[in-house]
């Protein structure tokens, strides 16, 4: 698990969203079950937040508890910014 999480770690970054399609690009060998296992085990052990259905995000600690992902953050992630 340390290893999927560590990847998202060094590819994301933390408070950023992730989206499913990136997941699925970061592990092309691997099915799409699998990854969704490996989302579903990483979101169990609490490293990983789920913002809304396709978007991830990897939390960190405050004061007031996790961090939470804003919608402009997201918006701007999903349909104005596309990764090469």
């Amino acid at each position: 698990m340390d290893s999927f999480v560590d990847t998202l770690k060094a590819e994301f970054g933390y408070n950023q969203p992730i989206l499913t399609e990136d997941l699925l690009t970061l592990y092309p060998s691997m099915t799409r079950q699998g990854v969704y296992k490996k989302i579903n085990a990483a979101i169990s052990s609490g490293d990983l937040e789920r913002y809304g259905r396709g978007v991830y995000y990897l939390p960190t600690e405050t004061v007031l508890g996790k961090s939470v992902l804003s919608a402009r953050q997201v918006a701007s992630r999903r349909w104005v910014y596309f990764r090469i």
